[in-house]
C-alpha cells in the first residue's frame, strides 16, 4: 500500500527552513511570518478566521478551474482538486496544499524576506533523497515553474515504501518576499495529474 508522502514532503520543506534560519516552523511550533504583502483576502477563496478559510467558489468557466486570489498571489486549480484545509498547518498566506483526485499534491510556502534559494534546495534534495527516495533518485534541474524564475530540482525514482514517482522543488526569492513550490507525484498518476500542474504553475501570479 502506497502511503500520501503529504507529511514527508511537508518535512522537507520545514527541513529546509531550519537550515536557512530566520524562519522556523514546525509541526508543535509554527513561527514562519506570513509575506506582509498577502495578509488580506480579496476574490474568490476568502474569509480566513483561525487559519481557516471558506469553502471556494468556482466562478465562470468553474469546469476548468477554481480561482485563488489574496493580496499577494493569484492562481487557477482544477475544478475536481481540493484545498488541504484540515492541515493543522494550513493558511492561504504562509502555506497550503492543493490535492489532486490520487496521490498526487503541489504545496506551496510564502515569507516576507528573501531566502537563500540555493541552501533552500540543497536541503530539499537531500531530506527527499534520504527520505522519500529508496535509492539515489535521478535529478534534473530546471530554472523556470509557470512566469517565475529561480532554482528547481526534480527528483526521480523508486519510493518508499512502494512506487515509482517525483518530487520537484522550486524556489523563487526576491529582496522582500520568497516562495518556495513543492510538487509530489507518483507515476502511474502523473498523467492524469500533469494538466493540472501546468495550469497552476501558468496561473500562478505574485501580485
Amino acid at each position: 500500500m502506497r502511503m500520501s508522502n503529504r507529511v514527508t514532503g511537508l518535512a522537507l520543506s520545514l527541513v529546509a527552513l531550519a537550515l536557512m534560519g530566520g524562519c522556523n516552523r514546525s509541526r508543535d511550533q509554527a513561527t514562519a511570518q506570513p509575506s506582509a504583502r498577502a495578509t488580506t483576502a480579496s476574490g474568490t477563496v476568502t474569509g480566513v478566521a483561525s487559519g481557516v478559510a471558506s469553502a471556494p467558489s468556482p466562478g465562470p468557466g468553474a469546469g476548468a478551474g477554481v480561482v485563488l486570489k489574496r493580496a499577494g498571489y493569484v492562481l487557477t486549480y482544477p475544478a475536481d482538486w481540493k484545498l488541504d484545509s484540515k492541515d493543522e498547518d494550513f493558511d492561504l498566506d504562509s502555506y497550503f496544499s492543493i490535492d489532486a483526485p490520487g496521490a498526487c499534491h503541489v504545496s506551496f510556502f510564502f515569507f516576507a524576506a528573501k531566502i537563500d534559494d540555493a541552501k533552500a534546495l540543497a536541503a530539499q534534495r537531500t531530506k527527499a533523497k534520504e527520505s522519500v527516495f529508496k535509492r539515489e533518485p535521478t535529478e534534473t534541474r530546471f530554472s523556470t515553474w509557470g512566469s517565475l524564475t529561480g532554482k528547481g530540482s526534480e527528483l526521480h525514482g523508486p519510493m518508499k515504501p512502494v512506487g515509482t514517482g517525483r518530487m520537484r522543488s522550486f524556489v523563487f526569492a526576491e529582496p522582500k518576499r520568497s516562495v518556495l513550490i513543492s510538487e509530489f507525484c507518483f507515476d502511474d498518476e502523473l498523467a492524469a495529474t500533469q494538466p493540472g500542474f501546468d495550469l497552476i504553475a501558468k496561473s500562478f501570479k505574485l501580485l
